[in-house]
Parts: structure tokens; C-alpha cells; sequence
């Protein structure tokens, strides 16, 4: 090679490298561009349309106007103190109304938003069901200003209605919730308590009386016994005593299981519709059964019961209005297919001690005779209470202790039939009732076997007991003996 090509060549080759350095520079390492500093991250809130935004204190009046049925006018009467009272057209006739739902009312209905701005100046209004609206609700507000708020179709979806007001020809869409607010009934503000809810343990303190009136025209009626102050007839001692259909102690796990564990559980799930006597049959009431309840505190409920509205609700009427519908939960009426028989401790005989003029005991060998003597004393309220003396083989013993001998003496529960009556031999013990009127009674128990006497009363012999009822007579003569006094309750 020449030395003159040499410089020509290297510069060739410098020239080269420079190139492939650029596109290098250029398109594999780009220069870094100036950042520009990050805008603000913003989000756009939707934009809030208020269909109604006024002073609740403002507000004179409202009007409740549905296309169909019947219309409602709520006055709204501001007094010192902040306390407000409402006249209310039409008056309720046999509630109160809750006038918290009122209060609700005016905020609700002072202050409105819509979910969605529709058109904005709409000129068909018939699209919407606006033209003819199925609820219009008018308020009047100080100045004499009078805002009318329509309601009209529901939205295809979103549970939404259209909406829009004498002030604007915009159409909005208010929320489903908010229309079930506005669209309240009459009935939807009636002040409608049946009952307080007990647990099971409160129940059997609280609740003192029930009165179930079956389908079939029986009257079973249950009293919570004073246990200081038993009723007459209670042989057994029981908590329970039944005065209807017959007199008789009660069993008393039979009546917390099939009678107060079912009725503490009344309860309203909704309140349905008003009704006139020719719909009675619809709903059952033209052959109701009846509830009637009260409790210690003094709170009392009487209500119609009509047929099943579902597997999990009846029909039922306030008997204080009888025209209001309202639906109840079917836990609380079991009892509708009870029959009174098994909620009764049945003996054998029963009588009144105020008819009672002595009492022969004849067990086993040794005779008791117990004297009665009857009077009556005025108590501190004004009634006359029946009082008694009584005296024990001469020996005097305190009315008390002749009262719970008397229980006993009466609880001799019926186990069962005697199969055989006229095998059952002679008797071991005898118990005499020599009444007031001249009559007696006369029942002797026969031992079958070692649990078991067969009943001879009055000459026949029909039932056998268990000798329980036996020892809780003879325990009892033992104790009064002893100068004790007796238990109220015992094992029967």
C-alpha cells in the first residue's frame, strides 16, 4: 500500500465509527427527554342533581295523593321547645299513628337526590308514565310555595323510578327505597303493637293469663297461680291453673311446652291491608279463633286469628280493629289444634272445701277426722275473701294446713282404666266428704300391686293411681301431727 492511500484510509474508517456511534446514540440509547413533572391525579365526581333541597323547618304540609286508593294529609304543628305535633286526615279510628315515621317523612321528603338526570327538558312525558302520574306527593311550604313531586314508570333496571316536579321539565330517576318512603300508606303509619316478646324463662313469670278460643267454639283458659294464694280446685298444687273448659290443676311442663313457649313468640311481620266484613271469608274471619293474653306488667292483647297466609304466616285482626289485616308469625299458633285434655292434671274427684263440712280418713287402721267450720272476712281492697277453722281429732290446726290437706286429699291422678273392676278386693284406705248440703263422697283405694290402687268411688270402680298419691296423704298427717305446717308444693 502507498503511503499516500494510508491517511485517506484511516480517516475513512475514523469517519465510520463516528457514524455507527451516532445511530447508536441515537436510536439504541436515546438521550433521556426532560420529564415533565405528573399532573395532579383527578378523578371526576358524578355530578349530584337534587330534586328537592328545602328547609325541613319550612314545611306546613304534605299531601300524599295516589293515582288509585286513598290519599293521606299530614299537618305538621311546630311548638315551643322544638316538639311537633301532627293532625293527620284521615284520623286513625282505632290506632294511634307512629309519629316517628312522620319526622322521617319530612326529612325524607325535604331532601331529595336523584340517582340520575334523564333529560334535561323533556317534552314527552308519557315516555316516563309522567304524563300520568301513579303518585304524586304535594307539599306545602311557608309563602304559600306549593311543590308537587310525581312519581312514574319504573326503570328498566336499578329498582329506580322516574321522577320530576311542577318546578322543572327535567326528568330524573329517584331510587326505588326512597319511593317506598314517599309512597306509605295509611295503614304503613298506624301504631300497631301486639305484645312484648318474653324469652322462655320471662315468659313463664310474665305472662299470668291465656284464653285460647279454638275453631270448634272451646274456651281453654289458663291462669298463672299465685302460689301464696291458690285457687280454689288447685289439688295438685300446680303454677298453672285451667278455669276453662273445666276446673282443674294443670300440668305444668305440658302448659310451658304447648301453651306460653308458643304464644310469647307473637309477633307482627307486616301490616296488610283493611278489610270490610264481606271479605271476612277471604282471610278467614268468618270462623276465627281468638287469642287473648296478658302479663304482669299489664299489657294484654286480643286478636282474631284467621286462616294461613303461607307455610310461615297467619292472618290475624287486632280486635280493637276489626278491619285491619295484618300478617303473624305461624310459630305463635300451634296451639290452634290443642286439645285441652292433655294440658289438665286429671284425679279422680274434685270438689270445693267452701262445700265441705268434714273430712274421714280411714288408712289402714287409723281414722282422721278433720272439722270445718266456714266464714268470711273483708280484705283491704274492699272483697269479701272465704275463710275457714279447722280442727284435727279435736285438735285445732291453721287453715293453711287444712287447705293443703285438702289439695292432697283431692290429687289422686287417673293413671288408667281398671280392666277387671270386679276382682279388685277389699279396700285399705277410705276417705269420706261429708258436704255441707247433707251429701257425702266416698272413695276407697284397693291395692293391685306395689304401685298401683284401683279407685272405688262412690260405689264404682273405674281408675287405678299410683300409691304416691297414697304416701303424699299419709306424709302429709304426719307433718301436721308433728306441729309443722305443710309444704305448698309437693311430688304429686
Amino acid at each position: 500500500m502507498s503511503k499516500s492511500l494510508r491517511p485517506i484510509i484511516v480517516a475513512g474508517s475514523v469517519i465510520v465509527v463516528l457514524i455507527v456511534a451516532m445511530v447508536l446514540m441515537m436510536y439504541v440509547f436515546p438521550a433521556k427527554a426532560e420529564e415533565e413533572p405528573e399532573a395532579e391525579e383527578t378523578r371526576a365526581s358524578p355530578e349530584v342533581h337534587k330534586i328537592i333541597d328545602e328547609l325541613d323547618s319550612e314545611l306546613l304540609c304534605y299531601e300524599i295523593l295516589p293515582a288509585e286508593g286513598e290519599s293521606m294529609r299530614v299537618e305538621i304543628n311546630r311548638h315551643g321547645g322544638g316538639s311537633i305535633s301532627y293532625n293527620v286526615v284521615p284520623a286513625a279510628e282505632y290506632f294511634e299513628y307512629d309519629t316517628s315515621k312522620f319526622r322521617s317523612m319530612i326529612f325524607t321528603l325535604t331532601s331529595i337526590s336523584a340517582a340520575s338526570l334523564v333529560e334535561e327538558h323533556a317534552r314527552d312525558l308519557s315516555i316516563y308514565g309522567l304524563d300520568k302520574p301513579w303518585l304524586t306527593v304535594r307539599s306545602y311550604y311557608k309563602g304559600n310555595r306549593v311543590l308537587e313531586l310525581y312519581i312514574g314508570n319504573p326503570t328498566p333496571a336499578d329498582n329506580d323510578y322516574y321522577a320530576t316536579t311542577n318546578e322543572t321539565d327535567a326528568v330524573y330517576t329517584i331510587g326505588g327505597y326512597v319511593v317506598s318512603l314517599l309512597s306509605r300508606r295509611d295503614i304503613d303509619y298506624r301504631k300497631i303493637t301486639l305484645f312484648p316478646l318474653y324469652g322462655e324463662e320471662e315468659a313463664y313469670e310474665k305472662i299470668d293469663f291465656v284464653k285460647m278460643t279454638l275453631r270448634s267454639g272451646t274456651v281453654i283458659e289458663i291462669n298463672l297461680e299465685d302460689l301464696d294464694n291458690l285457687s280454689e280446685g288447685n289439688v295438685t298444687g300446680s303454677a298453672y291453673f285451667m278455669t276453662s273448659p273445666v276446673r282443674s290443676s294443670c300440668n305444668d311442663v305440658l302448659v310451658k311446652e304447648k301453651v306460653i313457649d308458643v304464644v310469647s313468640k307473637l309477633q307482627s311481620i307486616e301490616v296488610l291491608t283493611d278489610i270490610t266484613p264481606e271479605q271476612y271469608p277471604e282471610y278467614g274471619f268468618d270462623n276465627p279463633a281468638k287469642l287473648e293474653m296478658t302479663d304482669t306488667a299489664g299489657n294484654s292483647v286480643s286478636i282474631l286469628v284467621g286462616k294461613k297466609r303461607d307455610d310461615s304466616s297467619y292472618y290475624v285482626m287486632p280486635e280493637q280493629s276489626p278491619v285491619t289485616v295484618i300478617a303473624c308469625h305461624a310459630d305463635a299458633f300451634s296451639w290452634l289444634d290443642i286439645n285441652y285434655i292433655e294440658l289438665m292434671n286429671r284425679v279422680v274427684w274434685y270438689e270445693k272445701i267452701v262445700d265441705i263440712e268434714s273430712m274421714v280418713y280411714n288408712l289402714d287402721g287409723k281414722e282422721y277426722v278433720v272439722e270445718i267450720n266456714h266464714g268470711r272476712t273483708v280484705r283491704e281492697d274492699g272483697k269479701e275473701k272465704a275463710t275457714l277453722a279447722a280442727a284435727l281429732n279435736g285438735e285445732k290446726i291453721s287453715e293453711t294446713n287444712c287447705r293443703r290437706l285438702f289439695s292432697r286429699t283431692l290429687n289422686f291422678r287417673i293413671i288408667g282404666n281398671v280392666q277387671d273392676a270386679g276382682n279388685v278386693g277389699e279396700a285399705q284406705y277410705k276417705i269420706t266428704l261429708n258436704k255441707l248440703d247433707g251429701t257425702s263422697r266416698t272413695m276407697e283405694l284397693i291395692k293391685l300391686n306395689e304401685r298401683q290402687y284401683a279407685v272405688r268411688l262412690d260405689g264404682e270402680v273405674n281408675y287405678y293411681v299410683y300409691k304416691k298419691n297414697v304416701t303424699t296423704l299419709l306424709e302429709a298427717f304426719e307433718t301436721i301431727l308433728s306441729g309443722k305446717e305443710l309444704p305448698m308444693s309437693y311430688d304429686s
